[in-house]
């Protein structure tokens, strides 16, 4: 008996009135989700035979919905055969996960949280804990380890996220068959989705004072642009309380505006040799405009 699994890819961007995809991106999206599938489940049952079917279904406005059907025959439901394994002694620490679209999730957060670092994996039962070079820990199923760890997969996995090419979408969201959100993976993640994945070389908080180039209003996921000395960067503002503040109750900047940040640093070096720095904001402490009294944050 053939049987079904299926879980939903939303994408998603400020424009909730945009509902539109190149029809290019998005079938390059539907191999990837197709190979992911594969060897997603390749590797955690690589006794088992089995095909995957792909469909596409419009969402709400401004996002499209994809369901895997996998079909496996001889064996019954994938769905069952997927939460048996997470309820097995040795992969206790996703017993909650839900099927497929868990292992497909918890895949995808690790490679962000590994993001492209060097690291040590050191296997304990069926679990294997991650140590990085900088001295991070973490530890997960050994299935999601070696999904995660996938060159093949990890190309997939970035084809998956081809229509964030679109400038209207800026996220993926990655949802069980009830609708819950399990992981979401943002346009600045991309980079991880390589199999050269860059390096980490410095991070970095700092607080400094910057002028404010340009606004991004009732945004958190788009960059702000800010200028320190002589520096012009980019940088998205992670403090929720002061967007809400500029959102709700207005802030009125202008070229002469100054703020006082705390800004991390993120710097990389690619497969060239070459390094290059992601900036973002997680405190603003005050702003203030010629002849104003600072307001605090």
């Amino acid at each position: 008996m053939n049987t079904e699994a299926q879980f939903s890819i939303k994408y998603d961007g400020e424009d909730d009135t945009y509902h539109e995809l190149d029809a290019a991106l998005l079938s390059q999206a539907l191999m990837g989700f197709s190979e992911m599938g594969r060897i997603a489940y390749r590797i955690a049952y690589p006794e088992e035979t089995h095909s995957l079917n792909v469909k596409v279904h419009a969402l709400e406005s401004g996002s499209f919905g994809v369901t895997l059907e996998a079909v496996v025959p001889a064996i019954g439901h994938l769905y069952g055969q997927v939460v048996g394994l997470f309820n097995r002694d040795d992969v206790s620490a996703l017993n909650t996960a839900y099927g497929m679209c868990g292992i497909l999730a918890s895949a995808f957060g690790l490679i962000k949280w590994i993001g492209g670092r060097k690291h040590k994996a050191e296997r304990k039962g069926g679990e294997t804990q991650i140590t990085t070079k900088d001295g991070d820990t973490t530890t997960v199923p050994s299935v999601v380890y070696n999904i995660a760890g996938n060159a093949t997969f990890i190309e997939a996995a970035g084809q998956a996220l081809v229509p964030l090419d679109d400038p209207h979408y800026d996220r993926m969201d990655i949802r069980n068959s009830r609708g819950d959100s399990l992981d979401v993976t943002y346009e600045e993640d991309r980079g991880y989705f390589k199999t050269d994945s860059d390096e980490l070389e410095y991070d970095q908080t700092l607080t400094i004072e910057v002028s404010i180039v340009t606004v991004q209003i009732a945004s958190a996921t788009k960059a702000w642009t800010f200028e320190s000395g002589n520096q012009r960067f980019n940088a998205k503002v992670l403090d929720a309380d002061f967007l809400r503040y500029v959102e709700n109750v207005g802030y009125k900047f202008n070229r002469d505006s100054r703020a006082l940040v705390d800004r991390r640093e993120v710097r990389k070096r690619d497969s060239t040799g070459a390094m290059k720095s992601q900036y973002s904001i997680v405190k603003v402490h005050q702003v203030s405009s010629p002849g104003e009294e600072p307001k605090l944050f």
